[in-house]
């Protein structure tokens, strides 16, 4: 049988390093006997069939089938040296990570690199990165990449991008034609055997590197493999790749690092590319330039959506397009948040793969993904780990870490100082299982640290969480088990900070949200407190009250107060939280929002007096369908607003005159809906008041769609508060 290519190409790699006849390359080959050669071509045949039967598919997180590796992966960038925060202090951290307005709390300051290129750039490398960061994957790609010449990248690049092609495109006949090139961060330039080794299997105090590399090639039918394994060894032949330093067992570490920077020494024309979870490592090697897995920015997450979503069924209807553009909607910032670690992201595209969505209760979404760093993702890796300590099961561990979610997010706190997490630690311990005084705190959080990685060294002596999404919940966790859900109301209802802990509050309380939403509406209330702000509630409650109308009373009372709100004269700009409520109720409310909206915005733009005129007869129409207000002529309205019509200033006419205008289309508008002109002289204050009330009504309904239960009869006491003022008191 004729070898392949490709296998000829690594013979040829074999011939080269492992050929010791002092000849040239190109005479060692010649030399070579046919049979000779076409055996080391056939074993080099049956190595790159064993690397990818063993390594070249992924399946993790109950995948219902192995996905391949070359079709899914998707470029990592690296980060050189570690990635942490270089700032003074811990209010200085707070402080950068806020001014950066973003969920992520990777630093965007450092500078990333392509993760093959870092490969192909340093002979010694260290891959540190948090659990699921892609460490082992990356090893595995690297391992590939070596495997396969440059015609061959071009073949696979050829049968991974075919699929999302269109028949006829001129990409297509370049691919054909093998015109089109592998890109070149695909590609590892050092023409070398790599052989990957999984550490965790290393579980013996002696770890014999060069016995595991003989049995690789031994395996594949290589002859004389111990031989060739030294030959190659010695002449610098070999790309080692150890995967999993942090999963040796902890008593065969430090002797562990000994052999294998005695190995690197002894073997230094080699590359090493070694992989280790960043609060594992200590150090201990001389040599190995330590680098960083970073996260995947938001280019990253569509291009792995996108290879996830490749199969033909996929892309009939657009599912990559859809997962990515819902990712981005509106409400799932926390959700996309996770989608940044790789190994979440797969969890992200398993969930949406199953039923086209995410779910609307996130609350399950994100104690699964939770699950996965404290449970499933060790079981699934068959990773044996010492215990963190005694009798600290998974679910105290869980209690600990939501009592410091909690208490560090009351105090408004992301990062915090590793001794009071210590303290922290010690004392739950102490109280829970009864542990002496004198244990070692620092090594128990360094060991949840190492094998969930959900909390993280930020810099020499600050830790967050790996991710706030992850705070969020876990504090959510912790009010609900300790039912303090009366104080979060009354502490927090007016903090948008504390919106997410809300929604996830909702979607926890096992027994119905009832109770958390009827709190916050008595609270909600509580903003309603001058007088000329209760009469505009007031208004909305006797102008709307015992109308006929095909939209619900809530919707009625909080679309009368939205337009109420827009001639206010200090009032601002509409904020989407006013009226999401009722937001998707129908196209014609959304068409009285936007006349609305057009018809406020006299306030502070008199030339938009055409706009404004349109938007006020649009406005009259939609609100005689909808029947809102029961005091309203329509008839009288539409004749009067036609008649303003005919009188509107030319464009030439002084500034002042369409001042003046402006204003009596204000004026109208207060005639027709009987509004009285004080009640509209607002203070900052009240304005500020009122725009923060349609806020928590709206995080009322957005608890409602987050609930994991939620009484229909709770919920028609919950409506009957909204968009009114009430003298009830908390119970």
């Amino acid at each position: 049988m004729t070898p392949d290519p490709i296998s000829l190409k690594l013979a040829e790699i074999v011939l080269k390093w492992g050929w010791d006849k002092g000849t040239s390359q190109i005479e060692k080959i010649n030399s070579s006997a046919p049979p000779t050669k076409e055996k080391i071509a056939q074993a080099c045949k049956e190595y790159i069939d064993s690397y990818r039967h063993r390594y070249g598919k992924i399946s993790v997180l109950g995948m219902p089938e192995p996905a391949e590796l070359e079709n899914i992966y998707t470029n990592v960038q690296i980060i050189e040296g570690r990635n942490l925060w270089k700032y003074k202090s811990l209010q200085d951290q707070e402080q950068a990570y806020r001014d950066a307005a973003k969920r992520r709390f990777q630093s965007d300051e450092c500078h990333k690199q392509d993760g093959i290129s870092i490969a192909n750039k340093y002979q010694y490398l260290m891959v540190l990165g948090q659990p699921g960061a892609g460490k082992s994957t990356f090893l595995k790609k690297i391992g590939l990449s070596a495997l396969l010449g440059k015609e061959d990248r071009s073949r696979h690049h050829l049968q991974t991008k075919l699929p999302g092609l269109k028949p006829g495109l001129a990409e297509k006949q370049q691919l054909l034609t093998g015109t089109i090139e592998p890109p070149v961060e695909e590609l590892y330039l050092h023409g070398l055997i790599p052989v990957l080794i999984e550490l965790k299997r290393c579980d013996s105090e002696k770890i014999d590197l060069v016995e595991k590399i003989q049995s690789e090639l031994e395996t594949c039918g290589f002859e004389s493999a111990n031989i060739l394994t030294q030959t190659l060894l010695s002449k610098g032949g070999m790309l080692l790749l150890l995967d999993g330093l942090d999963e040796i067992p902890s008593q065969h570490l430090n002797r562990a690092i000994t052999q294998i920077q005695d190995f690197v020494n002894k073997y230094k024309d080699n590359r090493f590319i070694i992989s280790c979870r960043t609060a594992a490592y200590q150090g201990g090697f001389n040599n190995l330039v330590n680098v960083e897995m970073a996260d995947f920015d938001d280019e990253q997450i569509q291009q792995f959506i996108n290879n996830w979503f490749c199969q033909e069924q996929d892309l009939d209807v657009a599912m990559a397009e859809a997962c990515w553009q819902l990712l981005n909607a509106n409400g799932y910032q926390s959700t996309k948040e996770l989608a940044h670690t790789p190994l979440l992201l797969t969890f992200l595209c398993l969930v949406y793969d199953e039923s086209s969505c995410f779910p609307k209760h996130r609350a399950a979404l994100y104690k699964d993904a939770l699950d996965i760093l404290l449970r499933r993702w060790a079981a699934e890796e068959r990773i044996q780990r010492d215990p963190i300590y005694k009798d600290l099961t998974i679910q105290l561990e869980e209690m600990l870490l939501a009592k410091i979610a909690y208490e560090q997010f009351s105090l408004d706190r992301l990062f915090f100082e590793k001794r009071e997490i210590i303290r922290e630690v010690c004392e739950f311990i102490a109280e829970n299982l009864n542990a002496p005084k004198h244990l070692d705190g620092e090594n128990v959080l360094r060991a949840i640290q190492i094998q969930q990685g959900i909390l993280v060294e930020r810099s020499s002596s600050t830790l967050s969480f790996s991710h706030l999404t992850l705070q969020e919940y876990l504090t959510a966790q912790y009010i609900v088990d300790r039912h303090l859900i009366g104080q979060m109301v009354v502490q927090h209802l007016m903090d948008l900070r504390w919106r997410e802990v809300f929604l996830l509050v909702a979607g926890l309380k096992r027994n119905g949200a009832d109770n958390l939403l009827g709190r916050m509406a008595v609270s909600s209330s509580r903003l309603i407190h001058t007088s000329n702000s209760r009469h505009l509630i007031n208004w909305v409650e006797e102008t709307t009250k015992d109308v006929q109308s095909e939209v619900n009373s809530v919707t009625q009372r909080n679309l009368a107060l939205l337009i109420i709100y827009a001639f206010i004269p200090k009032a601002k700009v509409y904020n989407r939280n006013f009226y999401s409520y009722i937001y998707n109720n129908s196209d014609d409310i959304n068409y009285c929002i936007t006349n609305i909206y057009n018809i406020a915005m006299l306030k502070h733009n008199s030339k938009a007096i055409p706009t404004a005129i349109a938007s006020s007869n649009n406005l009259i129409d939609k609100l005689s369908k909808l029947k809102i207000f029961n005091h309203i002529n329509y008839a009288d309205a539409k004749s009067k607003i036609q008649s303003l019509e005919q009188q509107i200033p030319e464009e030439s006419q002084a500034d002042e005159e369409h001042v003046i205008f402006a204003k009596n289309i204000l004026q109208f508008w207060c005639q027709i809906l009987i509004i009285d002109l004080e009640w509209l002289d607002l203070s900052s204050p009240e304005i500020s008041n009122l725009e923060q009330y349609f806020t928590t009504n709206s995080l009322i309904m957005e608890c409602k769609e987050a609930a994991l239960y939620l009484s229909a009869k709770g919920w028609s006491e919950v409506e009957k508060l909204m968009f009114r003022w009430t003298n009830q008191r908390l119970q």
